[in-house]
């Protein structure tokens, strides 16, 4: 099971994403933080909080490095923090390092099709936000629909 959750930071703490109803006051710095467990595994949590927009870019280019089978890295933008997407034929293995390594092992298909739909829905709602420009995220989205529409039909088992 994978669980993610986006939030934006401002003065009330962390909101999710969906709730928030403030101003980005410099959109090319978003503070925020992404909530990530596969399998009870917490991989990230809101106390690696970050850029959160430029993270979900960075996990995009790795969803679709993940789709044509190649091992995906990178660190978060503005933390020493390194995240890994390696293959494991229908399986993929997700491990973050910050103060140690974490890790967590699913299917492969359930995994892209999660965060890739994820992805998605916070790249539209970040382009309605006030402070933030309507086509801000298209080349992201965008990215997202190249990804084979196999991971987004019902699949019956992940192996």
């Amino acid at each position: 099971m994978i669980e993610v959750q986006s939030f934006i930071k401002s003065e009330q703490g962390f909101v999710d994403v969906f709730a928030f109803e403030g101003t980005i006051t410099d959109p090319d710095y978003i503070d925020g933080a992404l909530l990530l467990r596969i399998n009870g595994v917490e991989l990230i949590n809101q106390a690696m909080w970050d850029y959160v927009d430029q993270l979900w870019a960075y996990f995009t280019s790795g969803l679709l490095a993940l789709a044509e089978e190649n091992a995906f890295e990178t660190c978060f933008p503005d933390q020493p923090i390194t995240v890994r997407f390696t293959p494991l034929r229908d399986q993929v293995l997700i491990s973050v390092d910050c103060h140690g390594e974490v890790k967590a092992v699913v299917g492969k298909g359930e995994f892209i099709r999660e965060m890739a739909t994820q992805a998605r829905r916070f790249f539209e709602r970040m382009a309605t936000l006030k402070g933030i420009g309507r086509h801000a995220y298209d080349n992201e989205i965008h990215q997202l629909a190249a990804l084979p529409a196999s991971y987004f039909k019902a699949a019956t088992h992940d192996g």
